[in-house]
């Protein structure tokens, strides 16, 4: 399903799948933000909320399936394996991470915590532009 809400947008389908969707969660989370901070009457309504988790779970789905896929494109063989495990290691660190941030919440409001989760997702789609297109 190459869809925009999945986040792939991207030109061809050896292009790094990650870009598209990175972009799609990183805005997500920025309109949570711009929501919480500047338009507090829309925050009130009981659906905004709920529709917003949504469409960052599809495009956390997006994301997910779109790092499985590049690195069984971008290797093969036993490089695959140690591919997969990097991979998985990262992810593991980078998610140690951003629980860290969210116990930032002791100290930060609730939209400076999104704020900088979303910075960190823009960070991340910054840096899914620099991968190298995979060979499929």
């Amino acid at each position: 399903m190459r869809t925009y809400p999945t986040g792939c947008v991207d030109r061809g389908w050896n292009t790094p799948p990650l870009r598209g969707r990175s972009w799609s969660t990183a805005h997500t989370a920025l309109v949570a933000f711009t929501i919480e901070t500047m338009v507090p009457l829309l925050g009130n309504w009981a659906w905004t909320y709920p529709i917003l988790f949504f469409v960052l779970s599809i495009a956390h789905s997006g994301i997910r399936l779109g790092r499985k896929t590049y690195v069984l494109d971008l290797a093969a063989g036993q490089k695959r394996s140690d591919y997969v495990a990097v991979s998985n290691t990262v992810i593991g660190f980078i998610l140690l991470l951003t629980g860290a941030v969210g116990a930032l919440s002791a100290i930060l409001p609730p939209e400076g915590v999104i704020l900088v989760l979303s910075l960190m997702g823009l960070a991340g789609a910054a840096l899914a532009r620099q991968l190298p297109e995979a060979d499929t």
